[in-house]
């Protein structure tokens, strides 16, 4: 499909290197810059606010706060539903490649409150970071996201920390955003007829996978690039979210003005 705008568009919005947050963000590492970013005013009100939400019980979706009971039911034992529960292998390997300190980070219960402690931002630190682990486990996590998401699926999250590396080279703030600036959590007891998942968040991509037999939920989810399209680098050429960029597009246009 045709693009929307040139390819280095962006760096017309690019902050110049001395330019404050640019000279803030290129010293501190993703612990202080976590540290100096919740010190604001705006953040301290809006961490207060979602810490209030998230010491409520939880419910799930609603659309009128009511649940709705058994929406949704297990499969029997003899039923396939499709998830890939060859991942449970994956996933074993990881715990296996893991050190002890790396494996205590990285392993919670299953219904472990941390399930819905992510957010797009650095600011909580549970599970294991990514740049902080060693390349073995960090291949072996890949694996395991390989072998729980589609092809394109792997793909297009694999692309969106590759342009999380490219973003901190752009604004030279690689120590806070780079490829492996994730956190990582595998959840449960790793079986394939127990339940057991994973969660990854960070900057642009936050995902939460959770299989029980072959029933796998791939959510709550949040992806995306800024800027979708590397143009230097080992990465170049790499463009993310095109097609659903141009759909977009197209439905705001085929809207009466008035709308």
């Amino acid at each position: 499909m045709a693009q929307t705008c040139s390819p280095a568009g962006f760096r017309d919005y690019t902050p110049a290197a001395d330019a404050p947050r640019s000279m803030q963000l290129a010293e501190p590492d993703t612990y202080q810059w976590a540290d100096h970013r919740c010190s604001e005013p705006f953040m301290i009100g809006w961490m207060k606010a979602w810490k209030e939400r998230y010491d409520q019980p939880y419910k799930g979706i609603t659309t009128d706060g009511k649940v709705i009971p058994k929406l949704f039911r297990l499969a029997d034992n003899n039923e396939n539903f499709g998830a890939p529960i060859h991942a449970v292998q994956a996933a074993q390997n990881a715990i296996n490649v893991a050190s002890e300190e790396e494996r205590e980070k990285l392993s919670r219960p299953a219904d472990a409150p941390e399930w819905r402690f992510w957010m797009n931002p650095d600011v909580f630190k549970h599970g294991l970071r990514l740049e902080e682990a060693s390349k073995d486990l960090v291949a072996a996590l890949h694996v395991l996201m390989q072998a729980s998401l589609s092809a394109e699926g792997y793909e297009k999250a694999h692309g969106c920390m590759k342009v999380n590396q490219f973003l901190g080279e752009v604004v030279n703030g690689t120590k806070v955003l780079n490829e492996n600036s994730y956190n990582f959590v595998i959840f449960g007891t790793l079986s394939p007829e127990e339940p057991w998942g994973w969660q990854k968040f960070g900057h642009y991509l936050c995902m939460n996978c959770f299989m029980v037999g072959t029933q796998m939920v791939v959510s709550p989810i949040f992806i995306g690039a800024k800027p979708n399209i590397i143009d230097a680098g080992p990465y170049e050429g790499l463009e993310l979210f095109v097609d659903q960029e141009q759909t977009a597009l197209s439905l705001m246009q085929s809207l009466d003005p008035e709308v």
